[in-house]
């Protein structure tokens, strides 16, 4: 895959998802039609009126864009969705995450490991 741990893969296999390349899935290969053809330029500048560090700076830029901003948005969400970001947690508040299956395990728990004593 390449953005993710084999770890992530395989727990989201073990969920029952599946992995397919764009060409399994009935897609061609490429999201975006891309073209050499298009000239967006970018420029920007910063001015430190005072020196290098001190105090105040000015900074501008001016951007041409292949994409309308409207289209943005579309592209960039896909980053934040499986298999290229994941999140887990952990809760002992929660029954479902609890090692006993009753809800508020940490407050019924003793603490075993102290930071500095027996650790």
């Amino acid at each position: 895959m390449g953005r993710t741990t084999q770890g992530i893969i395989t727990n989201l296999e073990n969920l029952g998802v599946n992995f397919e390349t764009p060409s399994e899935a009935g897609f061609p290969s490429y999201i975006t039609h891309g073209s050499w053809d298009v000239f967006a330029p970018r420029v920007g500048f910063a001015f430190a009126p005072l020196g290098s560090g001190k105090g105040t700076v000015f900074r501008g830029s001016f951007g041409r864009y292949a994409f309308q901003a409207q289209l943005r948005p579309l592209y960039s969400g896909g980053k934040s969705n499986a298999p290229y970001a994941e999140n887990y947690t952990q809760s002992y508040i929660s029954t479902q995450q609890s090692p006993d299956g009753k809800a508020n395990y940490e407050l019924r728990s003793p603490q075993t490991v102290i930071a500095g004593q027996n650790s």
